[in-house]
């Protein structure tokens, strides 16, 4: 049985296992509306490779006219998705350009965003929907926004971590992981964590399935931010409410 509702995982990450990590942990976090761990209703799928290289290191803020046509194909990209009965995207970009989570204040990401996609999606679905039509359609691009970088969330996998520390590196920087895992508040506070620990980008696929993702969420910070993002998206939260089909 397919899954019913198709969720587009967009990311600024070059990197394919950091990819599958950051999908592990999103997954995880849906997992949880989910009736069983046999009928899922939702499926996380990649972006089309024509249109990945606009998301790398952010390319969609680029004001370089050379960037235009393929900033272009990623809004009508994301229009067509969310215009799709059970279509969503989940856009990933880190936290790293502007601050850490403690100044996310100070943050000019968010305004880019919105200027960037959000109001050019909205001006490709104009004319071809109501303007209540476009509101509800919009709310279905989440912003997934891990601070400073997506190792603020595998690196939560602490003890995995550790395992890796001892296995791969001669236990260089269990200590480190070890502060992190008796006060998980910390990491979303590090700048450049994948450049302040032996396992780097390296692992972060593994780690990414290892998260206990709701010890992470209660404790807040940009997890938490990023499960509230979930549930402000009413189509997905009615997507989730819906009982299963059968085979």
């Amino acid at each position: 049985m397919r899954p019913r509702f198709s969720i587009a995982l967009l990311s600024e990450d070059s990197s394919e296992p950091t990819w599958r990590g950051l999908r592990a942990i999103v997954q995880k976090l849906l997992n949880r509306f989910e009736e069983n761990g046999y009928t899922p209703r939702v499926e996380l799928v990649p972006v089309d490779d024509d249109i990945r290289p606009v998301l790398i290191a952010n390319q969609w803020r680029s004001t370089k006219a050379k960037d235009e046509r393929k900033k272009r194909d990623l809004w009508h990209y994301i229009a067509r998705k969310i215009a799709e009965p059970g279509g969503f995207v989940v856009f990933h970009y880190d936290g790293d350009t502007d601050t850490t989570w403690s100044r996310r204040a100070e943050a000019k990401t968010p305004a880019q965003f919105d200027r960037e996609v959000r109001t050019r999606v909205a001006q490709v679905l104009a004319g071809k929907h109501s303007p209540d039509e476009i509101a509800q359609k919009l709310e279905r691009i989440i912003e997934c926004v891990p601070f400073y970088s997506t190792e603020a969330w595998t690196y939560q996998a602490t003890e995995r971590a550790i395992a890796l520390c001892r296995e791969k590196h001669r236990c260089a920087d269990a200590t480190t992981f070890e502060a992190w895992g008796a006060d998980r508040t910390k990491l979303d506070d590090v700048p450049k964590p994948k450049e302040k620990t032996c396992l780097g980008g390296e692992h972060n696929e593994v780690l990414g399935k290892s998260v206990a993702v709701w010890d992470v969420v209660q404790t807040g910070g940009s997890m938490m931010w990023f499960v509230w993002n979930l549930h402000a998206c009413r189509a997905l939260e009615d997507a989730l409410a819906l009982p299963s089909s059968g085979p």
